[in-house]
């Protein structure tokens, strides 16, 4: 019986290691598509909209990013879809600032992520990425800019 559950045991793992592998590769995939961030147009700013460490419109930090976090004439639209559900899963998070006044598409950024899919432990679930996303500065610092 000892042989059989640890048999099983390691099928099970075997089995979680090849679908987390697998959604690994999809992501590498689907992040070449198109992952990353897309600059369309940049905003100059007074540097009175700015802090001391560069983060943007500190005066509407309080407020949602959808709704006003940048002000009445910029806001942030945030789409996350499940593409497979579970553990392993994969995400993909759509972000989008748009200029209020004619609806224009400023920049997005579009990034994949799988999350989990280990074996039962008690730490945080791994998860993989697109790297170019991770490596890039944020899409609102590329966006938004200070003008000198």
């Amino acid at each position: 019986m000892k042989r059989i559950c640890t048999a099983m045991l390691g099928t099970g793992l075997l089995l979680t290691g090849c679908q987390k592998a697998k959604l690994d590769e999809e992501v590498d995939r689907l992040c070449k598509i198109d992952g990353g961030i897309r600059v369309y147009e940049t905003v100059k700013l007074a540097k009175e909209n700015f802090d001391d460490r560069g983060i943007v419109f500190p005066q509407f930090i309080g407020l949602p990013e959808d709704n006003g976090r940048y002000g009445p004439s910029y806001k942030v639209l945030v789409t996350d879809t499940n593409i497979v559900e579970g553990n392993p899963s994969l995400r993909r998070s759509h972000i989008k600032v748009i200029r209020v006044s004619d609806h224009r598409l400023l920049g997005e950024r579009i990034n994949y992520t799988r999350s989990g899919g280990d074996p039962p432990n008690p730490f945080h679930p791994s998860s993989h990425a697109c790297q170019n996303v991770n490596d890039d500065p944020g899409l609102i610092r590329q966006v938004f800019v200070r003008k000198d």
